[in-house]
This record gives structure tokens, sequence and C-alpha cells, in this order.
């Protein structure tokens, strides 16, 4: 009697689901019928595995960096939970990987993936497309509960062939090793990029890699805008682009500074009778993928505060680093 046969009939079994999973989430258009039920079949598949639940008090904490905070286990993990936000990241990176592969043929498209949580939820579905010789991935977790977590289920699932490396590391200072690297991806932020790393993490890797990697997401675009309810929004203008571009622009004015430089945007701000100012979130994740409007939680609005001053005035924002990040502004001048 085999006693391997149950267990290799379970994996099959899981494996076909994600490969399932894999191709309805992948699925050219917006939000379709197939989505929801991939994404929920998904979420369930990978909770059931690893048994993450809010109950377990060792993965709750936060860990704080320095630089904005990284999210306990269980937050991490219930990212998994949103369709769209899903589908963007898969099928984005599902169509750099793709590229890349027709830039080079004749060798594994290597992708680091930083902050993977205990699921790397957006590897998996790109994973199930591809073969090892075709596609490997350095993951990097800070956390140690995810960590531990991670190496278990990819295992289970017999997926750990493509995985290069396992770090248990923090993102921000991580040092990229000296081989063939050809995406970053990276989904570690906040809406209005509050709170979390994602800024200080791709301006690690780019200050080492520079452009000759696709980075994801490719642009995030916070805006100031008033907020009139009922989804209508009066853009007041960018903030900021955080892109390749402007990440190299950082870094070259912050050489021999002991913190990344950022520049500031001003803006003439006049009230407005009704609504609220708030900070509005655009991403492109790749070319086409984009998250924007009420797509998920990353576009949310977020409450200026402190409020904008009631009379008109020239505005000063900056992106602020450190323990809390986000955006900060000053008032340059009052108007009559």
């Amino acid at each position: 009697m085999n006693l391997d046969t149950p267990i290799t009939s379970h994996v099959n079994t899981l494996k076909k689901a994600l490969a399932q999973i894999s191709a309805d989430i992948l699925t050219e258009g917006d939000f379709h019928e197939k989505l929801a039920p991939a994404v929920n079949e998904y979420s369930n598949l990978m909770f059931s595995l690893t048994g993450v639940n809010a109950e377990q008090p060792e993965g709750l904490p936060d860990i704080h960096t320095g630089h904005g905070r990284a999210i306990g286990v269980f937050k991490a993990a219930f990212c998994i939970n949103e369709p769209i936000r899903v589908q963007r990241f898969c099928r984005g990176l599902y169509k750099a990987v793709s590229d890349k592969l027709k830039l080079n043929p004749g060798r594994p498209v290597h992708v680091i993936y930083a902050g993977t949580g205990p699921f790397a939820a957006l590897a998996v579905p790109v994973i199930m497309q591809f073969s090892p010789s075709q596609l490997q991935f350095t993951l990097l977790e800070i956390n140690s509960v995810s960590y531990s977590i991670l190496q278990k289920v990819l295992k289970e699932l017999e997926l750990t062939a493509y995985v290069k490396r396992f770090e248990l590391c923090n993102a921000i200072t991580w040092k990229v090793p000296d081989e063939a690297i050809d995406i970053v991806i990276s989904e570690t932020m906040n809406y209005a990029l509050l709170k979390e790393p994602q800024i200080n993490i791709m301006l690690n890797m780019i200050s080492q890699l520079g452009d000759r990697v696709t980075y994801i997401p490719q642009n995030i675009s916070v805006q100031l805008a008033i907020d009139r309810g009922h989804d209508s929004l009066m853009p007041i203008g960018d903030l900021y682009n955080f892109n390749i571009e402007t990440y190299q622009k950082i870094i070259a004015q912050s050489a021999g500074q002991p913190k990344w430089l950022f520049d500031t945007t001003t803006l003439n701000y006049q009230p407005v009778a009704e609504g609220r100012p708030v900070y509005t979130t655009s991403i492109t994740v790749y070319n086409e993928d984009k998250l924007t409007g009420g797509d998920c939680s990353l576009n949310l609005r977020q409450p200026i505060r402190p409020k904008l001053p009631n009379t008109a005035s020239l505005l000063q924002f900056t992106y602020q680093d450190g323990e809390s990040p986000g955006f900060i502004y000053n008032i340059v001048e009052k108007k009559l």
C-alpha cells in the first residue's frame, strides 16, 4: 500500500483548484462574474491551509521599522479578500513576467517580492501559470510568524521549486544579491501612503538596482481633492507621483544625507462651501492594470489633518518619512 497516495491526491486537488482560481483572477476585464467567487475561494483555501485567524495573539502586533509599520500577520493575510486589489496586482505581475520572458527566454524571470505576508498572495496565482524554469522568486518578510507560515504553505502546496530564496529580513535595509533581478514587487502600503513602509522599500531597491528592473506598482499618485459625498470629487492637484523617475530623483538629491529628501508641492487652495478636503490615491500597478476611485481600500479617501485653513491660502505639501509616514502641509501664505 502506498501511504503517499492520499497526500499526493490532496495536493493535486489543491493545485487544480489554484489553477482554476488563477485563471479566473487573471482573466482580462474589470469586475466579472468569476472574480469574486475565485478570490473568495482563494482566501478560504489559504486561510484553511495555514490556520491564520484573528485569535492568534502572536499574529496581531505590527512591527515598527522606523519608517512605517509592517502590519501584523492577520491584517496582512486579510488583504487577500479584496477582489479588485488581488486581480490588478496579480494580473500586473503576470503580464510583467510574460514581458520579461519574451526579452530573456533563455532563463527564468527573477522576482523580488518584498513583504509577502503569510500567503505571498500576489505570487501564487502567477506561479500557477509558469514552470520553475520560467519563474523564480526571492521572498522577503520581516515578520517571523508570517515567514514560518509562508514556508509551510508553499511546502505543502509543493511550490518551493519556484523559490530561489526565503529571507527573514527588513526590506528597507536588505542588500540585493549580485545576480540578475528582473522585477521587484512590494504592496506594503496604505491609502494616502500613511503609516506603512512602501516608499522606503522601493527607495532601497531602486538605489541598488536602478532602472534596469521593472518595479510594481509602477506609479503611486496622491492627490488633494474636495470630497462632496456620493462619489463626487473635485480634484485640486497632484501632490506626488512616486515612480521610477521620482524615486531616482529622491535618491540623487539625498546623496550624502542621513535621510531621504522629498520635494515639496505648492498649491493654491480655495475653500469651498460644501465638501471636505481629502487625500486620494491612484495606483498604476503595471501598464493598464490600475486601482483608482473606489476599487479597493488602498483608494480610500483620507481626511486631511489638521484641517485646512478656512481662507484662501498657498499651501506646501511634503511627504514625511519616519515612524509614521504620510503627507504633511504648511501654510506658506494666507490670501485676503
